[in-house]
C-alpha cells in the first residue's frame, strides 16, 4: 500500500527526543496529535517517578503513572518516556505496529518491560501485521520480558542503531514476507 492511503494501522508522526515518524507503508496511528509534542504528568503527581504503565484496556487520555491508570499503547508510551525511564507493558494482548526515528539519546536508557512471566505481556500481529516495531537510528533501547508473535515480515528491527538490549523475549510465528 502506498503512502497517503487510507488504512485501519494509521501512520505515527509525532516527536518524543527527536522525531518520531511514519508507520510501514504510510500510515498513521490513531489518536496521534502532529501539532504539538505529548508530555508527561507534572512532578509530584502518583506513581514511581520515571515509571509507566501501558495496559489493553487503558486509555491514552490517562496519565500512564500507575497500573490503575495506563496508557493503552505503546506508541503512545513512547512519545512520552524520555532517556532513564521505563515503561511497563502489563499483561493482555495487544496489536500495534509502530516505526520510530531517532529515539532515545547517550543521556539514559529507555526499558520497555513486561510486567511478569506468566502471562507475560502479548503482541500479536494477527497475521495481518508486518512488523511490531522498526526503529531507525535508535539509542540506549532495552526490550524485555514480552512475547511477540503473528507478525509477517519481523517483531523487532533496529536499524543503524546502536546500545539496543533485546533480552528475554519469546517470538512465535514471526516470519520473514519477501514479496508484498
Amino acid at each position: 500500500m502506498g503512502m497517503g492511503r487510507k488504512h485501519p494501522f494509521i501512520r505515527l508522526r509525532c516527536t518524543a527526543l527527536g522525531v518520531l515518524a511514519g508507520i510501514l507503508a504510510g500510515f498513521v496511528l490513531p489518536g496521534c496529535d502532529t501539532s504539538s509534542s505529548v508530555t508527561g504528568p507534572e512532578p509530584g503527581g502518583g506513581g514511581t517517578p520515571g515509571v509507566w504503565y501501558i495496559a489493553p484496556g487503558g486509555n491514552d487520555q490517562n496519565d500512564g503513572r500507575t497500573p490503575d491508570s495506563p496508557w493503552q499503547t505503546l506508541a503512545h508510551a513512547l512519545q512520552v518516556a524520555k532517556p532513564g525511564e521505563t515503561i511497563i507493558v502489563l499483561a493482555g494482548t495487544y496489536t500495534e505496529t509502530l516505526e520510530t526515528k531517532n529515539l532515545g539519546s547517550d543521556a539514559g536508557t529507555i526499558t520497555i518491560r513486561g510486567d511478569s512471566d506468566d502471562p507475560r505481556p502479548v503482541f500479536d500481529g494477527q497475521n495481518r501485521l508486518k512488523i511490531l516495531w522498526r526503529c531507525f537510528r535508535c539509542r540506549n533501547i532495552v526490550v524485555e520480558n514480552l512475547d511477540i508473535r503473528h507478525y509477517r515480515a519481523g517483531g523487532l528491527s533496529f536499524w543503524r542503531s546502536h546500545g539496543v538490549t533485546i533480552r528475554n523475549n519469546r517470538f512465535t510465528d514471526v516470519a520473514r514476507e519477501l514479496d508484498d
